[in-house]
């Protein structure tokens, strides 16, 4: 059985069909880069596979589980979301907006803290721990947000654009943590416009144009 299914999905907003009849599948342990040009669906997409909207028609299935009837909080232990932004975050330290992600992790164990330490070291944000999230580059808040993201320990991890921000380290940082995830078993899905990371390292690609997977 797949991790995620979309079975006929559409998406219809504002009279205008976002996504247009899906039906595609991932499976553990993959990593989906999905692309194309700016309006063509990418976001809609990811976000009907994320449970932030409801389809029009069609269903989507996590582990075999209707998204639409999943609640928040079981939905959020089940899966990770990264948008293009976060507001509300300004005011809070680093170490504190790392903390919303371990919420969603039981217990205060070891495995948990050592997965802190490993997270943070990954993504580089050992020495902004106590600062300000304003006070932060854009690149220096999107590694903060994706370390969050990750410490969810979630089965599918779903990022919207999340190298936009980022300059080439911060991309080098993004790319590795990705494929250290994907090769821990757990799953990663992308809406990029780096088509040549994308088919050079995904194992598949969705090229969306109009709302449909034309490629993949």
């Amino acid at each position: 059985m797949a991790l995620l299914e979309l079975k006929g999905v559409s998406l219809l907003t504002s009279g205008v069909e976002r996504v247009a009849s899906v039906t595609a599948s991932v499976d553990a342990g993959q990593l989906v880069a999905i692309v194309g040009p700016n309006g063509s669906g990418k976001s809609s997409l990811l976000g009907l596979m994320a449970g932030l909207f409801t389809p029009t028609r069609g269903s989507v299935l996590l582990n075999g589980r209707l998204v639409s009837n999943m609640g928040l909080r079981e939905l959020a232990t089940e899966r990770a979301w990264l948008g293009q932004s976060t507001p509300g975050a300004d005011n809070f330290s680093v170490a504190e907006v790392l903390n919303w992600g371990r919420s969603f992790v039981a217990g205060e164990t070891s495995d948990a803290q050592s997965a802190l330490d490993e997270v943070v070291r990954v993504f580089e944000v050992q020495d902004l721990m106590t600062a300000r999230m304003y006070r932060l580059s854009g690149g220096q808040r999107q590694r903060v947000h994706l370390a969050r993201t990750w410490l969810q320990g979630a089965r599918i991890t779903l990022l919207d654009e999340p190298d936009s921000s980022l300059d080439e380290t911060g991309r080098s940082i993004l790319r590795g943590a990705v494929q250290e995830c994907v090769r821990a078993g757990r799953t990663v899905a992308l809406v990029t416009h780096d088509r040549g990371w994308a088919m050079s390292e995904a194992d598949l690609v969705w090229e969306v144009c109009a709302g449909r997977i034309v490629v993949g």
